[in-house]
């Protein structure tokens, strides 16, 4: 008797770990076009970071500028149209299961049982909701006759508006444009069966409002005007729609405590579908503080960009107490940085011209001077 109790308790503690440490399986194809690949391109290894327990298989089909007009089209036609139709499973490396333009869009949707299908409009289209109408109903109606899991659910992708100075803005703002395409999403999500909306874009208005707005060959974080510059605008996005997905099944994660710092032969190495420009890493721990307040607001805001507030002096991890936590980030900063004026977003406290470690000494001196717990 003492034996077979021994043996159901060690049952127990067996299956209570196995159930603690299961695993979860999530599929997403994502139908776009190229600003579909600035979202999530980096998406699979963030969402590795943050939940190593989901193993990720995301499919991205998409060609450059593709309206859901277009998608829907090509579908009903079984029109061999897109330029790629790339696969990431569990964060290893991009694969293309089809060689360049020559796959249908019923091929990508039936090349695995995908659990989330994720649409967005092309972005020439993106500020007039009557030109996502009927063709997205469309699009639905025939994916659903085509997909191989019933309970599949759709999901919403709204990304970047283009930036300032873009010559097809005109007179408008990337807000302007920006407060068009949210509004719009907000139409599919009241209005479709789309289940969700993964507010990528929001991110990078966040940023526009920030330091961060100076990175890129275009400025404003975008290569060209219209796509992301490689390196943090895409990790914006990524981290969003890996927090956002994680959301579809059940799991709420924090984002890690030190952003990933994305460089060029990481992104040589994952062969990033549409790989454009150089990469621009985090130089500085304030970058990271700004980025990570990004993510955070549009995860809080979907829909309404929200500038995020620039500390007070000394508040350095933006949480509007000055206390021993910001003399860690500090100290923090001054092992990361290399070399003066590599202090983005800190004050110049001796007036010498330049934001050096004698500064961030000064700032330290002064909170705890202060004695602010």
């Amino acid at each position: 008797m003492k034996r077979l109790f021994t043996w159901l308790m060690i049952l127990v503690a067996a299956t209570a770990m196995t159930m603690a440490h299961a695993r979860q399986t999530l599929r997403v194809l994502a139908i776009g076009n190229s600003f579909t690949t600035d979202a999530l391109g980096y998406m699979p290894w963030m969402m590795k970071a943050m939940a190593n327990d989901v193993d990720l298989t995301l499919g991205l089909v998409y060609s450059g500028g593709y309206t859901l007009r277009q998608h829907w089209y090509n579908g009903a036609r079984d029109t061999v149209a897109y330029r790629h139709f790339s696969k990431c499973v569990r964060g290893t490396r991009w694969v293309e299961p089809y060689t360049q333009y020559t796959c249908t869009l019923e091929q990508a949707v039936t090349h695995d049982h995908w659990d989330i299908i994720l649409l967005q409009q092309g972005s020439s289209q993106s500020r007039n909701y009557g030109q996502y109408q009927p063709y997205l109903n469309y699009l639905i109606n025939w994916l659903n006759k085509h997909v191989t899991n019933e309970n599949v659910i759709y999901g919403w992708l709204l990304p970047q508006a283009w930036a300032n100075g873009y010559q097809d803005l005109g007179e408008d703002t990337s807000l302007d444009m920006f407060a068009d395409m949210a509004a719009c999403a907000q139409r599919v999500l009241n209005e479709t069966a789309v289940s969700f909306v993964i507010p990528c874009g929001t991110s990078i208005e966040n940023a526009r409002m920030t330091p961060l707005d100076t990175i890129g060959v275009f400025g404003h974080l975008s290569l060209d005007g219209m796509h992301l510059q490689e390196g943090i605008p895409c990790l914006l996005e990524a981290y969003v729609a890996a927090q956002t997905l994680l959301q579809q099944i059940g799991r709420q994660v924090e984002l890690p405590a030190t952003l990933f710092n994305v460089t060029q032969t990481w992104v040589i190495n994952i062969i990033r579908p549409d790989k454009r420009g150089d990469v621009y890493g985090f130089n500085h721990a304030i970058q990271r503080i700004y980025a990570r307040k990004c993510i955070e607001l549009a995860m809080q805001s979907p829909f309404q960009p929200i500038q995020p507030m620039v500390p007070p002096l000394g508040d350095v991890n933006a949480d509007y107490l000055i206390d021993v936590h910001d003399i860690k980030a500090l100290q923090q900063i001054i092992t990361e940085s290399a070399s003066p004026n590599d202090f983005g977003g800190l004050s110049d406290i001796n007036g010498d011209g330049v934001v050096d470690v004698v500064d961030i000494n000064e700032i330290i001196t002064i909170i705890t001077a202060n004695s602010l717990q």
